[in-house]
């Protein structure tokens, strides 16, 4: 769904006027729709108030691409964020879910689930690929680019059009530590250099956790707050390792989202029913999980996830499907085999609002011309 769409779904809801004199949670009705602005008038209030289209356009735009708000960030479009906040609110009512935070903020968020393409860092020809076949964000790892001085990554992604999430890789380099690799550690200055450097470019980026040390991951992301701003927060990560008093913690920080990391280490057993406590813990947080492309993708209500697994495609000759992996069948083309993933991603995950799949279908994605000569 675009901003465009989200914007006229907004106007014909806002449209029918008087009759929803309840929409605004402040107890404000809407008076008036004008080519302009919108008119409301509270019910004790003897004055009547307007929020211009403009900034509502702006406040949609906004919603579109952060995907959850709080009444606090609409400040920058009304003095009237109350009003502005219930209209949102009540428009999108079908779409979006309605859940108070720690600190007794009403949160507004999207219910559909972004995927962030992965295993992308030094391979444009596939970046290319995910964005022909419906993909609009990617997630790329600092271990893997932290000596690419030329960002090859940031050119294609820009050039595409794509949104980033920058993750500080330290599972990759602690993999690489493990198989007897030379892995020099993360530090937490580097990497919030590298975040600085390129913070107009990306959509947002995950603290620099340490597996195993939820103390020092902790001292990191206040040590990213202090070096990039309050206004610019990492994504906290908590690892299923972790203890659970852990993400209380956690939660009680009230970011818009919170990683669930460590995943990996585990059977698909042992990670259903660690995320299955996790949403009985948490049943309308915004949750993103790391590393994660299996049915469990599909089975839980996961604000955004990421994951290398579309290229299983390419590696075995797997499809991704809501049900599972599958064996593609065996005149696919390793290609195919890519495209029928990502479209499975994106088409079964984003703007899915109800979350209701339908059964797999193995049917051969249409070819599509590569115009890598773009590069």
């Amino acid at each position: 769904m675009t901003t465009r769409e989200l914007y006229r779904m907004f106007f014909r809801f806002v449209k029918k006027g008087r009759q929803y004199h309840t929409v605004l949670g402040s107890g404000n009705y809407i008076e008036e729709v004008t080519n302009t602005d919108v008119h409301f008038r509270t019910r004790k209030g003897r004055m009547s108030h307007r929020i211009s289209r403009l900034k509502i356009k702006a406040a949609i735009s906004y919603f579109m691409a952060a995907r959850t708000i709080t009444r606090n960030d609409l400040e920058v479009y009304s003095r009237f964020n109350s009003s502005l906040f219930g209209l949102l609110r009540y428009a999108f009512l079908k779409i979006t879910k309605w859940s108070k935070t720690s600190k007794r903020y009403w949160r507004l968020s999207m219910t559909d689930q972004i995927h962030f393409f992965s295993g992308l860092c030094r391979a444009p020809r596939d970046m290319y690929l995910a964005k022909e076949n419906g993909a609009t964000h990617i997630l790329i790892s600092y271990f893997a680019v932290r000596d690419d001085f030329q960002e090859r990554w940031l050119y294609y992604a820009k050039k595409l059009g794509l949104q980033i999430m920058i993750d500080p890789g330290e599972y990759s380099r602690y993999k690489a530590e493990l198989n007897g690799q030379d892995a020099a550690p993360i530090t937490v200055e580097e990497y919030a250099s590298f975040i600085k450097r390129h913070k107009k470019s990306i959509h947002s980026y995950l603290n620099l956790d340490v597996i195993g040390d939820p103390a020092q991951s902790e001292e990191n992301y206040r040590t990213l707050i202090k070096r990039l701003g309050e206004d610019y927060r990492p994504i906290p990560v908590w690892h299923v390792q972790s203890e659970w008093t852990h993400l209380d913690t956690i939660m009680e920080l009230d970011e818009p989202v919170v990683a669930i990391g460590g995943s990996a280490f585990l059977s698909e057993e042992k990670r259903e029913r660690v995320f299955r406590k996790l949403y009985e813990r948490y049943p309308l947080g915004n949750f993103h999980a790391l590393g994660l492309a299996s049915r469990l993708a599909f089975s839980f209500p996961w604000f955004s996830s990421d994951s290398t697994a579309w290229l299983q495609g390419r590696k075995s000759h797997s499809l991704l499907t809501t049900n599972g992996h599958v064996t593609a069948p065996a005149e696919w083309t390793s290609e195919e085999c890519l495209c029928f993933n990502v479209q499975t991603l994106v088409q079964h995950l984003q703007h899915n609002y109800d979350r209701i799949f339908q059964a797999a279908l193995l049917v051969k994605p249409a070819h599509k011309a590569q115009q890598l000569c773009l590069f």
